[in-house]
């Protein structure tokens, strides 16, 4: 599961993640997360169109970040 992570994270905008329980994928990302400080600019969002579903890795912007 850290290759989706890796994959979140070097991915321009993240990773949309098709799951049969989205609750238990969150929480094990969560734990995954905590082991490697790149990866906490990392957000876990269940996706509002497909709850049941889908899990978005979405990579989070720091608000003192350089606009484009």
């Amino acid at each position: 599961m850290i290759e989706l992570l890796w994959q979140a994270f070097h991915a321009e905008k993240g990773l949309l993640v098709r799951t049969d329980n989205v609750k238990r994928l969150r929480e094990k990302l969560y734990l995954i997360r905590k082991t490697d400080s790149d990866l906490m600019s990392l957000s876990f969002i269940v996706s509002p169109t497909n709850p049941t579903t889908e899990l978005w890795i979405v990579k989070v912007r720091k608000a003192n970040a350089e606009t484009e």
